[in-house]
Order: structure tokens, then C-alpha cells, then sequence
């Protein structure tokens, strides 16, 4: 799963008959604005990319993951588009993709034909900077579909560090937006 980290144990796969994951390889995750900690190898290109990406992640509370069959009429209800990289995107009015949602299983990508069978343990969300318009504006937008998704869902919402979201990591989501 892409949001395990070295220092923490992966959630068990749901006891699904058919899950999403389709390899036992974890996907990486998405660059986010942390930067290396002590726990990751420093990589100078990684370090370069760090802030390309501010991601959050959704966790399922309940063992058995979410449910594909629910997640399709949130997804939709929601505004997101399947599209690019088979994932799904939040586009603005002028058709541009402000941020992206993806599974939180390798290789991180739904299978729109057998979705409303299957389950996931965890959703990814990802900004991408920079932002050229108003990007305070698609922060916030970002992070209240989070929110929503989370109270929809009742699921856990984890930071770029992979810590519950809190005020501090939304600081640094602003600053990593307005610095960029």
C-alpha cells in the first residue's frame, strides 16, 4: 500500500474476495512537501521533487475497506472525473485538473469495469503544484473535499507524513502552496 512508511505496519488486506490490489509491490507515493525525514534514504532527487505534490490520504476505519459500489456515486456526486493514468481528477471550470484521486493499493489505479465489486483499504488524494490560478483558493478546495470524503466515508485522514491531519500540517500545506 502506497501510504505505509518504514517506521509503521501496513493495514492487513481487506478480507475481500477480490480486492484492488493487483501486486504485492507497494506503490510509491506521491512527492510530497516534507521533504526526506530520518526514516527515508536521501535520495537528491527526491529531495528535488519533494514539493511538486501535497498529498493526503484516506484509511478505511472499517476492516473490510471501502467499498467500491459505494465509492463510484460519491466519486461522481463529488465532481471527479475518471481520466488520465487511470485515476480520477477534480477539474475546474475551465477544464483543468486542480487535483487527483487514486488508489490507495498498487498500482494505484481503478479498474472502472470491476470497481463496484471490489473494496481498497485506502484512497490517495494529490495536489499538484505549482498552481496557476488562485492557488489558496484550490488548497482549500482540496482540503474540503477531503474532509467530506473522510466524513463520508469514516475514514481516517492522514497528512504527507502520514500523521493524522492536523492544523499544523494544513500550515504547511499553506505555506508549501503560497511559497511555491
Amino acid at each position: 500500500p502506497i501510504f505505509s512508511s518504514p517506521s509503521s505496519e501496513p493495514p492487513k488486506t481487506p478480507p475481500a474476495t477480490q480486492t484492488l490490489q493487483k501486486s504485492s509491490e507497494p506503490t510509491p507515493p506521491p512527492k510530497s512537501t516534507s521533504g526526506s525525514s530520518a526514516a527515508e534514504p536521501a535520495a537528491p532527487k527526491r529531495a528535488e521533487q519533494a514539493a511538486n505534490v501535497i498529498p493526503l490520504y484516506l484509511i478505511a476505519r472499517n476492516p473490510s475497506g471501502f467499498a467500491g459500489s459505494e465509492l463510484l456515486p460519491l466519486f461522481a456526486r463529488l465532481g471527479f472525473v475518471f481520466g488520465e493514468m487511470e485515476v480520477y481528477h477534480y477539474v475546474n471550470a475551465r477544464g483543468q485538473t486542480l487535483f487527483s484521486l487514486m488508489n490507495g493499493v498498487a498500482p494505484g489505479t481503478f479498474d472502472l469495469g470491476a470497481l463496484a465489486q471490489q473494496t481498497t483499504p485506502a484512497l490517495a488524494l494529490f495536489l499538484r503544484l505549482p498552481i496557476e490560478r488562485q492557488p489558496g483558493l484550490a488548497l482549500e478546495q482540496f482540503l474540503d473535499l477531503a474532509y467530506r470524503m473522510a466524513d463520508e466515508l469514516d475514514a481516517t485522514l492522514l497528512d504527507d507524513r502520514r500523521e493524522a491531519l492536523s492544523t499544523e500540517s494544513v500550515d504547511r500545506m499553506r505555506a508549501a502552496v503560497l511559497d511555491d
